[in-house]
């Protein structure tokens, strides 16, 4: 939408793909899920081996699925052709970086404790300029006159004051 419009309305249809694996590949499992909406309407679990309806609407999604036995099949050989695949694709990302070398831990803590300690060192400069600055401002500021020579009132205030004392010295 063009900025400043308002949505009339917003719909998503999502399909999750997922494979489980349960010590290694030693057994697998293989979950796909149809969701609308944020609600899950449909799935097939390979321990099943059928499509399974979450709701009324996905119930004849399920049974029109399982009838097609090619397409079932299909969804049952997911299990066998695409999870070992993606294990031997993802698991050096996921599983491996599970477990870091002492080394790293030791090094990130280190960089850490340097960051926050920087962090405090840069405070403490900032709070101290901060003061120092508000200090010295400070300071002038009660140093000064509160009405300068050249303010109107102090100008009447020592005339009035000089005719007062001629006149009683008259």
């Amino acid at each position: 939408p063009a900025a400043g419009e308002e949505l009339s309305g917003v719909f998503q249809e999502m399909l999750k793909f997922e494979c489980h694996f349960i010590n290694g590949t030693e057994r697998v499992r293989n979950v796909l899920r149809k969701i609308y909406n944020r609600e899950q309407y449909v799935h097939f679990d390979s321990d099943v081996g059928v499509f399974v309806g979450d709701t009324p609407y996905g119930e004849k999604f399920a049974k029109k699925w399982n009838s097609d036995q090619e397409w079932l099949e299909y969804a049952r050989s997911l299990v066998d052709t695409c999870c070992p695949q993606n294990y031997k694709l993802y698991t050096p990302f996921s599983v491996e970086r599970r477990e870091m070398p002492p080394d790293t831990v030791r090094s990130k803590i280190l960089v850490g404790v340097g960051g926050f300690v920087l962090g405090l060192v840069f405070l403490a400069l900032g709070l101290g300029f901060y003061l120092w600055e508000k200090i010295k401002g400070g300071s002038s500021a009660v140093l000064s006159p509160p009405c300068p020579q050249s303010c109107p009132v102090s100008s009447h205030y020592d005339s009035s004051h000089s005719q007062s004392d001629t006149s009683l010295s008259e």
